[in-house]
């Protein structure tokens, strides 16, 4: 049984139900202020099984107590000892619209299309529900009501449920930028000293027979665990040497006791240095540095752990258990790092979860660099002040083709910014610099504010389109309807990018309100009447300095147009498309035959 989301109603910010799906990345952008750290609180309270403690009335919307914090877990993937354990079918339910978001996910968007299957699945659901903050919440189950005949929540519920729970329900830790040093250096030395330990007791012997022989054995078995620390030490110096090069973790252990992680970390330090110089105190070093340590701690300490099997002594017998989950919530992962490591800090998290199978992560960022539309099982939701018009897209979703991700890639790398968009609503598609240089200036003269995505070239266009379409993010495209033919090896051959115009198109009319500018045939050739333009930018930013020229009128006049999304400017199928500029061809045959090659101008 795996949680694969949870919904939050009435804590804190939150007023309306949020759904937030449990992905192996699940990245939260929005506003100042619209509540994506509440989520990572929320999330740390549905963790604790509806654990009071630390509640407050003002964890009540509006510090209203009338109305109960309400939370609740979705569970999928579930076996039949899970059905033994839970007592029975009737806590377990069929959802067609769960299993077509499973489907997308696992499928690709496009999973219908490709004529697959639908796969039926069982789920169950649990809800806490907190009415007082002196209390612990009232746990309810749903479950089929055989007198109403119906499901319904009911008090309880199924037997054997707390403690499935706790090993089913991703346990928290959360990383904040005001965190402390002293609980940074808690948790770091704690998961080094755990990893040691499941380590030394691999054996299958038990803990209390170890710490009989530790009488005898205590300085064999400090030397034994301070090597094995040192070791991963430093392949942690390592990883965090990926974001600050250079970087070198020491452990100094005080402590006698080679076991217990409480005693340890109270009297230890970690000690850094800088290209072999300068050793201090982990405390004493900026933010950047504690935070990458942290995660990197945490991401070769995990899969360590997971490299072997954690075993226990079962009728003396060493058997493999399960894993513990976990979930790493953090707040702004980018704050107090330098902008140029901002992207190793980028990878560095995305790696952390794709190389540990018990690991999620689950983090807030105003950094468009922390998005990664590359990356497989990774879930990005825009968080709105008014809930209701949150917006999620899922990377599985999308279905990218290996082209399109390395187009992606490419795009990022020219453009580490270009995920920026995500965090707008006025957006328009170009496919070059010419198309941004003249909205920019026109946006600048009328008094708008768009946020313009250079594609790098027509054919990213698209697939641009489709995240926008799946983000439910309505946008303007701009791009260049090319000529139907070309030359290639001296022969008339059909031109790639007057075919591009077709997916193009293809993809915008699945947005509610498709509003495509299509320039026939290109800019330069609608704007100046050069239909063998050169230099084009050049020509561009000339013309907009001077601001007074008919060609610049005529840009204006067009471009207001557009910014204004007057629904006369745009084109709303490729039959349209191709009528216009069979119109355009027919006004400028004459000047078309006289060009060389006129033939490739001819649909």
């Amino acid at each position: 049984m795996r949680l694969q989301q949870f919904n939050v109603k009435n804590y804190k910010s939150i007023k309306d139900e949020v759904e937030i799906y449990i992905d192996d990345i699940v990245v939260l952008i929005g506003p100042n202020n619209s509540g994506k750290s509440t989520i990572l609180d929320a999330y740390e309270k549905f963790a604790s099984l509806g654990s009071s403690k630390g509640l407050t009335i003002h964890d009540f919307h509006n510090s209203d107590m009338s109305v109960p914090i309400e939370m609740c877990g979705i569970f999928t993937d579930i076996t039949d000892a899970d059905i033994r354990t839970l007592g029975g079918e009737k806590w377990f339910y069929n959802d067609d619209a769960l299993d077509r978001r499973n489907m997308a996910r696992k499928y690709g968007g496009d999973w219908e299309e490709k004529n697959t299957p639908l796969e039926n699945k069982l789920y169950y659901c649990v809800k806490w529900i907190w009415s007082d903050p002196e209390k612990a919440a009232q746990k309810q189950s749903y479950g089929f009501d055989e007198n109403q005949g119906v499901r319904v929540f009911s008090d309880g519920g199924s037997g054997g449920l707390d403690t499935l729970l706790q090993s089913r329900i991703p346990q928290p830790i959360r990383i904040s930028p005001d965190k402390s040093m002293d609980e940074t250096k808690k948790i770091i030395i704690s998961f080094l000293k755990e990893d040691a330990k499941d380590e030394l007791l691999k054996t299958g012997e038990s803990k209390a027979e170890i710490i009989q022989k530790i009488q005898d054995l205590t300085d064999t078995l400090m030397k034994d665990s301070k090597a094995k620390i040192d070791g991963l030490l430093k392949q942690v110096s390592e990883s965090s040497a990926s974001v600050f090069p250079g970087l070198e973790l020491e452990l100094n252990i005080l402590s006698r006791d080679p076991v217990d992680a409480e005693v340890m970390v109270s009297d230890s330090n970690l000690t850094v240095k800088m290209d072999g110089v300068s050793s201090s105190l982990l405390e004493n070093q900026g933010h950047g540095v504690r935070r990458s340590v942290l995660w990197s701690a945490l991401q070769i300490l995990t899969h360590e752990s997971h490299t072997r099997d954690k075993i226990k002594k079962a009728k003396g017998k060493p058997v493999a258990v399960d894993k513990k989950q976990y979930i790493l919530l953090i707040d702004e992962p980018e704050s107090f790092l330098h902008p140029p490591v901002i992207r190793g800090a980028r990878e560095a998290l995305y790696n952390f979860a794709a190389q540990n199978e018990n690991w999620q992560v689950m983090a807030t960022t105003h950094s468009p660099i922390f998005i990664d539309l590359s990356k497989k099982h990774t879930t990005i939701i825009r968080i709105e002040k008014d809930k209701s018009l949150n917006k999620t897209i899922s990377t599985d979703e999308l279905s990218f083709s290996d082209e399109e991700n390395e187009s992606m890639k490419m795009i990022r790398l020219c453009n580490p910014m270009v995920n920026e968009f995500f965090f707008y609503d006025n957006i328009i598609l170009v496919e070059g610099p010419t198309e941004k240089i003249v909205i920019n200036k026109i946006c600048e003269v009328v008094g708008v504010d768009y946020h313009i995505i250079d594609c790098l070239g027509k054919g990213n266009i698209k697939t641009f389109a489709r995240i926008l379409n799946h983000f439910d993010v309505g946008y303007v495209v701009v791009h260049d309807s090319d000529i139907p033919k070309c030359i290639k090896s001296g022969k008339v051959s059909g031109n790639g990018a007057w075919g591009t115009n077709i997916s193009i198109m293809n993809e915008c009319i699945k947005s509610k309100n498709p509003m495509v500018f299509i320039q026939i045939p290109h800019f330069e050739g609608m704007f100046f009447g050069d239909f063998s333009p050169s230099n084009k930018v050049g020509t561009v930013t000339s013309v907009l300095s001077e601001g007074s020229s008919p060609e610049y009128n005529l840009i204006l006049e067009k471009y207001t147009r557009i910014l204004h999304r007057d629904p006369s400017v745009f084109i709303r199928s490729n039959e349209e498309m191709v009528h216009m500029y069979d119109e355009f061809y027919s006004s400028n045959k004459e000047r078309i035959d006289g060009l060389s090659n006129p033939e490739i101008w001819v649909v």
